[in-house]
């Protein structure tokens, strides 16, 4: 069962990583953001995100604890992150709204969050994968979370040409001011 579910994330990953790098080399037949966006595009991106966070979740639980660390450690810092992130992200997803946050066209924000970070609800799923990782002290997880950070780390380099296509000028002042990360 571990074997099967850290294929599924891993195979989660490399199906997004491959959708931007796709659209990083060929910008006009771009896959994300998508030329068009429609509800199976959205429901495919959600899709592949939802199996690599579910299957870090059930790798965690199956292989819990294997490296055998502390709980304060796993607990304190591990959950920390997890919440933290979850606070982030959830809240980034709300002021940007569900069609923009799944590559639909949006209005330009670069206000509260995202005055330290062109990509805060990125950074914080990366947290979320970090604490996941702490939390369960899982090699299995650490396998799927890696993964995901990277999709996350590329996911910017598809997006900012678009996102500099569409907002112009604006864009061009934000993004020389505020960090792509952190």
């Amino acid at each position: 069962m571990l074997v099967l579910v850290l294929a599924l994330g891993l195979a989660a990953a490399l199906a997004l990583m491959a959708m931007l790098l796709w659209s990083i080399a060929f910008p006009p037949r771009r896959l994300w953001p998508p030329m068009e966006s429609t509800p199976l595009n959205r429901m495919t991106v959600w899709a592949l995100t939802v199996v690599i966070f579910a299957s870090t979740g059930v790798l965690a639980v199956l292989d819990w604890n294997a490296s055998g660390w502390p709980a304060a450690l796993r607990w304190g810092l591990g959950g920390t992150l997890i919440v933290l992130g979850n606070v982030l992200a959830w809240r980034g997803a709300c002021r940007m709204g569900m069609q923009a946050t799944s590559g639909a066209e949006g209005k330009l924000i670069t206000d509260g969050m995202y005055r330290f970070s062109r990509n805060p609800q990125y950074v914080a799923d990366m947290g979320i994968f970090v604490g996941a990782t702490i939390l369960s002290a899982s090699p299995a997880v650490l396998m799927v979370a890696a993964a995901g950070i990277a999709v996350l780390l590329v996911a910017p380099l598809a997006e900012e040409p678009w996102l500099a296509a569409r907002h112009g000028e604006a864009w061009a002042r934000y993004s020389r001011r505020t960090r792509r990360y952190f």
